[in-house]
């Protein structure tokens, strides 16, 4: 049982759950090249649409 890392209450103060969220979103973004080509296209036409409709 590993208990050298932050406990829940550290993990959910507002300052970490955003980093956390911003650290999960990095991690799909970087994690696009590793998909087949087919997925890989298809994600990144999304991730355009999504970007130029804000």
């Amino acid at each position: 049982y590993y208990t050298d890392g932050p406990d829940m209450a550290t993990l959910l103060q507002s300052d970490n759950v955003t980093l956390i969220k911003i650290m999960m979103i990095k991690c799909a973004d970087v994690s696009n090249p590793t998909r087949p080509l087919r997925c890989c296209i298809e994600w990144a036409k999304r991730i355009a649409e999504e970007y130029f409709n804000q």
